[in-house]
């Protein structure tokens, strides 16, 4: 092989080398860009939050041209927070996740909510659907004959302190009608909580000065004029019942 071929082979190995160390440059570059950009964005800094369409539109399916879209949300969000503080919105399956700039933004819209075609929108700090599914133990609690005047905070503070349970969620119930989610409130409070095992929790309950209401699936409903099959006592039915079987003759047990 003589010089000049020498030389031109070891100068195209140079060659070589130098475009595949310019192409991981490059790459690395991009990576680098895409991880800035990424972090400019701020998905990772602050979850999300979520409303859910049927909170506007109730069970029935709009009609394609009273969708909610991008640009409406975008700007009924920009009367809450600035605008430039939303970082991302994504519609699935009738939810919307609501990105922004910053804990601070998620937390005031959480606590303001949303106003949407005139009607107020609950915020939710986790995703509503999940959360049915994941927390499936929870006890949902209703609320009942205190006034919309009252503070929430009050109700989960005496539940928190009184009976010990623990509050995973909390929102006020609006009127529906003809399926329809109105604006207009009832004043029932609907609770998501945890609770201890072994605490019966009472129908009745004070608050202030106010007599409330508490209904859940678990509660045991008193009824005076009820008798019991199996022990024979007034007060509860035999699928309530705890006690041993007694004689429907003598009224004890044991034979």
């Amino acid at each position: 092989m003589s010089n000049e071929e020498s030389f031109n082979e070891n100068s195209a190995s140079d060659q070589t080398t130098t475009k595949m160390a310019s192409y991981a440059d490059a790459s690395k570059t991009e990576n680098d860009k895409s991880k800035a950009q990424n972090s400019d964005f701020g998905f990772s800094a602050a979850k999300p939050v979520f409303i859910l369409e049927t909170d506007l539109f109730g069970t029935i399916k709009p009609k394609p041209v009273d969708f909610l879209n991008h640009a409406e949300l975008y700007s009924d969000i920009g009367h809450v927070v600035e605008e430039s503080h939303l970082k991302g919105l994504q519609r699935v399956n009738g939810m919307w996740r609501i990105y922004l700039d910053s804990e601070s933004d998620r937390e005031h819209l959480i606590a303001n909510g949303l106003t949407i075609r005139k009607k107020h929108i609950h915020v939710h700090d986790r995703n509503p659907k999940f959360v049915v599914k994941e927390h499936i133990n929870y006890l949902r609690i209703l609320i009942k004959n205190v006034p919309l005047s009252a503070d929430d905070n009050q109700i989960g503070r005496y539940l928190e302190t009184k009976h010990n349970l623990i509050i995973h969620n909390f929102s006020r119930e609006s009127l529906r009608i003809n399926g329809f989610l109105t604006n207009c409130q009832t004043g029932d409070r609907l609770f998501m909580v945890s609770t201890v095992p072994g605490i019966q929790l009472p129908r009745f309950i004070s608050i202030g000065k106010y007599k409330a209401l508490l209904i859940h699936k678990d509660h045991i409903v008193v009824n005076p004029y009820a008798k019991c099959n199996k022990c024979l006592q007034a007060g509860h039915k035999q699928e309530t019942c705890d006690n041993d079987w007694v004689c429907n003759s003598c009224g004890k047990s044991g034979h």
